[in-house]
């Protein structure tokens, strides 16, 4: 999955009213904390999320 496709499910998630974690979302793609965390943070610069400690 690519990091477009992983900010898009994460923005369809958000929408949908359900907080996320980092954790969760690494385990689920199987990818690093670190990886998430720049989507989370790219998702944020853009004004499209709002960050919570350990997710969104």
């Amino acid at each position: 999955m690519t990091g477009e496709q992983r900010r898009e499910y994460i923005l369809n998630l958000v929408a949908a009213g359900n907080a996320v974690s980092v954790s969760e979302l690494a385990r689920h793609w199987r990818v690093s904390e670190m990886t998430i965390r720049r989507d989370l943070a790219a998702l944020a610069e853009a004004g499209l999320i709002a960050r919570t400690h350990g997710g969104a």
